[in-house]
């Protein structure tokens, strides 16, 4: 990967490593992290303003050990949340996708998207926690992706788990987003998942990769080029910036301006250009600012300015951008873009 353009790291100054540091600090204390009583070990999806989990989220679970085993590697820490994700679904029953959110519709079926994210975190964890005890976890996750595998071999994007039809969302069909889902499972070791996982995985990516652009929403569009990435693709992320606000930020859906931007789609879009060749970085300054009014001074992150609750995957994909984004700036204490370690 060459350098970033010269005026690039010229304009971009101490307010993306100063952000960059408190979000750090925030991950790595107990923000989202749970250390005792029968939740030990889970991680929050949302804080709210007395510090507590508004609800646990095993998918950011996962990113969030992928996550630690880069910035904060803990044993001990890591070892308490690969072995709460065990606990949740090791039995006959599935866990709650979102563990203390009553009646949230997602609670209603398992996503293969989620407990791909999961499985390679645990993973991502496996050098920190010990190979034996990540594997023994991973073969519950495994196990449950087995029931996930359609009669064509493709991974669906869900099953129900509850009477009733869900919500139409990108998330409950099947779509390019599920590169990320198949590139995740095949990051596991080979010998952690099933003949028919693996080969469910590897139809799965086929089948959607290179279609990124079929996605309106552009949460999904990224899922769909971070997969590409995990999987060895080489991608362009420039057509993204074609959906920039006049204040920076990313518009949630390709096409529409309306609603207020997130700062999770802002992250996932500054780490994709991170990731590919010096194209289109034009009004990187913009958008790096833009994401930095979603940083609260004690590095927590919300999901759309004004929110109350702070977000921690929103932290997570953030803390990551900006950490790229000085890395390509010149900066020794941060960690080079790569697909590998993409949360």
């Amino acid at each position: 990967m060459g350098d970033a353009p010269s005026a690039w790291s010229l304009r971009l100054g101490s307010h993306e490593a100063d952000a960059r540091a408190r979000i750090r600090n925030w991950l790595g204390r107990n923000g989202p992290y749970l250390g005792c009583g029968p939740a030990r070990g889970g991680i929050a999806g949302q804080v709210g303003a007395d510090g507590q989990a508004v609800f646990l989220y095993g998918e950011v679970a996962g990113y969030w050990l992928q996550w630690a085993a880069s910035y904060a590697p803990d044993p001990g820490r890591m070892g308490s949340v690969v072995a709460f994700i065990g606990q949740q679904w090791e039995g006959p029953q599935a866990a709650p996708t979102r563990l203390g959110a009553d009646g949230d519709w997602r609670n209603r079926a398992v996503f293969s998207f989620d407990l791909a994210m999961m499985l390679r975190g645990v993973a991502a964890a496996a050098p920190v926690v010990g190979a034996a005890r990540a594997c023994e976890v991973a073969s519950v996750l495994v196990h449950w992706l087995e029931r996930l595998v359609d009669a064509e071999g493709c991974l669906m994007s869900h099953i129900a788990m509850q009477p009733g039809p869900l919500p139409r969302r990108w998330s409950t069909c099947d779509g390019p987003y599920q590169t990320k889902t198949a590139a995740a499972v095949l990051s596991a070791p080979a010998d952690w998942l099933s003949a028919r996982v693996s080969a469910s995985a590897r139809r799965t990516l086929a089948r959607w990769m290179g279609r990124a652009a079929d996605h309106e929403p552009l949460h999904a569009r990224c899922y769909a080029l971070e997969g590409e990435c995990i999987a060895g693709g080489r991608i362009d992320a420039t057509p993204l910036l074609a959906h920039r606000l006049s204040d920076g930020m990313l518009a949630e859906h390709a096409g529409c301006e309306a609603g207020l931007p997130r700062s999770d789609i802002q992250a996932q879009a500054l780490r994709l250009l991170c990731l590919q060749a010096d194209s289109g970085w034009a009004g990187i300054e913009t958008m790096s600012r833009a994401l930095l009014r979603h940083v609260r001074d004690d590095g927590s992150v919300v999901f759309r300015v004004g929110e109350a609750h702070a977000n921690v995957w929103c932290a997570l994909f953030a803390h990551q951008a900006l950490d790229w984004l000085c890395a390509r700036r010149g900066c020794p204490a941060a960690q080079m873009p790569s697909a590998e370690a993409l949360v």
